[in-house]
């Protein structure tokens, strides 16, 4: 900035005078914020000086990504010269605010061991849990852990099995039960022998279940 000429004279004498501008440079407090607005890195610096692109770490933020520092609101790639680019008029102060993004998490399906669907929440979204898997002839076990009300800053993996169902085979001779065979679904029952068919109904020779 100004300030002021050389010269300190106030009357003009007999013969030519010279003044000469004097100048000071400005200094230009640099700051650096994070993500809870607390300054992590500050320094003085001068017009024309550069701000290394290593001059502080980014930031971190739960959730977020981090994609590039702010001026005023304006994106600003390091390294940066201090010039009109960032210099505020009237301001001595650049301040550098981080710019996140959200990031997406994963909440993975597996069912018997193989992955049966995958859902992408933000963070912080609501989570809508998946309803239970069906299978013909299979009941189905249930999740093995209890998800959030919200996605966090991780991916989650939740498990279930689905159990056979086992049913009744029922065996009569003439209306009157003689065996009843608990079976797994998509198996063959086992029979009564013939021994069993025959001894309710005495003087015939057993043949078949039908």
């Amino acid at each position: 900035y100004f300030d002021g000429w050389d010269n300190d004279a106030t009357v003009m004498g007999a013969g030519d005078m010279e003044f000469v501008a004097q100048w000071l440079a400005i200094e230009y407090y640099v700051e650096f914020y994070d993500a809870e607005g607390e300054i992590i890195y500050e320094d003085v610096l001068f017009w024309g000086n550069e701000i290394a692109a290593d001059v502080v770490e980014n930031p971190t933020k739960e959730g977020f990504e981090f994609k590039y520092w702010t001026v005023n609101g304006n994106a600003v790639e390091l390294p940066v010269t201090i010039d009109a680019s960032v210099v505020t008029e009237g301001s001595n102060t650049i301040a550098f605010e981080p710019f996140f993004s959200i990031v997406g998490y994963d909440i993975i399906y597996m069912v018997d061991g193989k992955m049966h669907k995958t859902e992408t929440y933000e963070y912080g979204a609501a989570i809508t849990i998946l309803a239970d898997p069906v299978k013909e002839g299979y009941t189905f076990s249930g999740w093995d852990k209890t998800l959030p009300a919200t996605m966090p800053a991780e991916d989650i993996t939740v498990s279930g099995t689905f159990t056979v169902n086992q049913y009744d085979a029922l065996f009569y001779v003439d209306n009157n039960l003689v065996a009843t065979v608990p079976t797994n679904f998509g198996e063959t029952p086992v029979a009564p022998d013939a021994a069993t068919a025959e001894a309710v109904k005495p003087g015939y020779t057993f043949v078949k279940w039908t």
